[in-house]
């Protein structure tokens, strides 16, 4: 079993973001687990969109992150 199983908080558990430990979450495109998800993307996604010649994907991505960092914590 690994660590990041056995380290999860009980299924209704209220957790700290700030201090509670890292759990892999879904990304919202591919459904690869994943602990950094910016946007709710994983790298993957975030990495073939960026490179993509159609930029729309992208271009919404980007406005949910900087959507995210202005609404702070």
């Amino acid at each position: 079993m690994s660590a990041e199983v056995e380290n999860a908080p009980v299924e209704g558990e209220a957790v700290d973001d700030r201090t509670g430990p890292a759990i892999a979450v879904a990304c919202s495109r591919c459904g690869e687990r994943a602990l950094l998800r910016p946007g709710g993307l994983c790298p993957a996604c975030v990495a073939a969109i960026g490179l993509a010649e159609d930029r729309t994907e992208y271009d919404e991505w980007r406005s949910r992150v900087e959507a995210g960092i202005a609404a702070g914590p």
